[in-house]
């Protein structure tokens, strides 16, 4: 009686064996939502409709919103970096919490006259 690696072609070791030592030592994992996120231009402050996704494995994790009016805003952390977020590929220079007991963070690109407020989500 053959053993089942001695019935398989060479070709096939690969597709049985890469995916077992990949899926072993990532553990990761999505999962996304809706929420609303806040423009806010001068004084004024606008409620946007947005979708945030959130992955994460055991050394890293990115999550990204992408609001209603096409701007993506993304937070990651690498196992050797610090939080690095930025809006529409652009690294973010300015960060402000919202108003005082608000649940929302805001961000903004040096000079930009708008925040981007976004609310972590609660899986």
């Amino acid at each position: 009686m053959n053993s089942l690696l001695g019935r398989l072609q060479p070709q096939k070791y690969l597709t049985i064996l890469i995916p077992v030592f990949i899926s072993s030592h990532t553990h990761a994992g999505c999962d996304s939502g809706e929420g609303v996120c806040k423009v806010v231009t001068g004084q004024e402050e606008k409620a946007i409709a947005c979708q945030v996704k959130v992955c994460a494995s055991a050394n890293d994790y990115m999550i990204k919103w992408v609001l209603a009016d096409k701007t993506q805003i993304m937070e990651q952390v690498g196992p050797e970096t610090d939080i690095k977020v930025s809006i529409n590929g652009e690294v973010v220079d300015v960060m402000s919490q919202g108003q005082s007991g608000d649940e929302y963070t805001c961000y903004a690109l040096n000079g930009s006259g708008t925040k981007h407020c976004i609310k972590y989500p609660e899986f």
